[in-house]
């Protein structure tokens, strides 16, 4: 799985997570939290797409960054599930998300799954590399996308890390994409639209998939009320191999044969 980038807009917008809840208790029932509509009225702030790699230390990463002049989004924190994360843009505009610590899922969907990337993401020491971790998305209906990215695509369901004290009802659901994951943010409050298409702008603009059936993959994303994209929006992530969609969320998917890749 890979991220893509697209030209600039005028300015990145800060965006502040949500301060953390008190921990939740462990569920024993793998049941999707769902995220339809709620009659509490406002609409869920939109969090912008980010890069987000892991690293073996965060703590050892910060002040490096600090000295480098880098200003935080959101300093150093340890987020609910048990994790370090800390958020700055990058000269372009690009938010960027470092992460380290093992994800503690309050409700795990495949242990299997959970424990296999436990180890393979295991770090010996010393090993303080960065690495492409996820990529995140915003829904309006979390049961929708887990049926097109869990069913229609064929993503592993790993977990899913609820936010009991949030009004908003937000939860993080993951999928397991190759050695990638795919971060699912819902809420029981609508969301804000995205972004258009064909504005152009920098930082994330797609996620890339890749496949060995790219038309049934593309199949699967418009039956789930997706839409083909053209090859020409400006400074749009549409061209190369492959098909180039937009999920029913507006999130831009690039769905590439295997073994393809921008730098080859």
């Amino acid at each position: 799985m890979r991220g893509g980038w697209g030209p600039p807009p005028p300015r990145a917008r800060r965006w502040s997570a949500p301060a953390a809840p008190p921990a939740a208790r462990r569920s024993g029932a793998p049941r999707p939290r769902r995220a339809g509509r709620s009659a509490r009225s406002g609409r869920a702030r939109r969090p912008p797409p980010a890069l987000d790699a892991a690293v073996g230390a965060l703590d050892a990463w910060a002040p490096r960054l600090r000295a480098a002049g880098v200003e935080f989004t959101i300093a150093p924190m340890t987020a609910l599930g048990d994790v370090r994360i800390v958020f700055f843009t990058d000269p372009d505009g690009a938010l960027v998300e470092l992460v380290s610590r093992p994800l503690r899922y309050t409700t795990v969907w495949d242990e299997q799954q959970v424990a296999a990337r436990r180890e393979r993401d295991r770090r010996e020491p010393g090993d303080d590399a960065l690495r492409l971790d996820h990529a995140a998305t915003t829904v309006a209906d979390l049961d929708a996308a887990l049926a097109l990215y869990g069913e229609g695509l064929g993503l592993g369901r790993l977990g899913q890390v609820p936010h009991p004290g949030d009004e908003r009802g937000y939860v993080r659901s993951y999928l397991a994409a190759g050695e990638g994951v795919l971060e699912v943010f819902s809420y029981d409050v609508p969301p804000l639209p995205p972004a258009a298409l064909d504005v152009p702008r920098r930082g994330l603009r797609a996620v890339a998939l890749s496949t060995a059936d790219v038309d049934g993959a593309a199949a699967a994303v418009l039956a789930a009320g997706g839409r083909d994209l053209p090859g020409d929006l400006p400074g749009g992530p549409t061209g190369g191999p492959g098909r180039a969609l937009a999920d029913r969320d507006g999130t831009v998917l690039r769905l590439l044969p295997p073994g393809w890749s921008p730098a080859a």
